[in-house]
């Protein structure tokens, strides 16, 4: 998302099953989040909504789901790590300001 739409608090999201029975694609859930509050990862560098129609307020925020918080950062960590990882191995002439949209290890 830019700036401007999460200024705007506005989120979109379609989910899309593959096929109908007829064999079409077909929209299988819609819902749009409009005045929500959002708050930043930092670890993958995301915002995300405090609040999500028919999504326990919990599940978005995962490090509270752990209850070893300690582990739950260790692991959080290494997978941003491996983000940059293979980003630097797949994309090395990536420009430094597109990289630096993606996760990054906090520790």
């Amino acid at each position: 998302l830019s700036t401007d739409d999460l200024v705007e608090k506005k989120l979109n999201i379609d989910a899309i099953h593959p096929y109908t029975k007829d064999g079409e694609n077909k929209v299988m859930f819609r819902f749009t989040i409009d005045d929500g509050e959002f708050v930043h990862d930092d670890r993958f560098n995301v915002w995300v909504p405090k609040e999500c129609p028919g999504v326990p307020s919990e599940l978005l925020d995962p490090r509270s789901t752990w209850a070893d918080k300690e582990a739950y950062d260790k692991a959080a960590d290494e997978l941003a790590r491996m983000f940059v990882e293979n980003d630097q191995k797949v994309h090395p002439t990536m420009a430094d300001e597109i990289r630096a949209a993606g996760p990054r290890p906090l520790a």
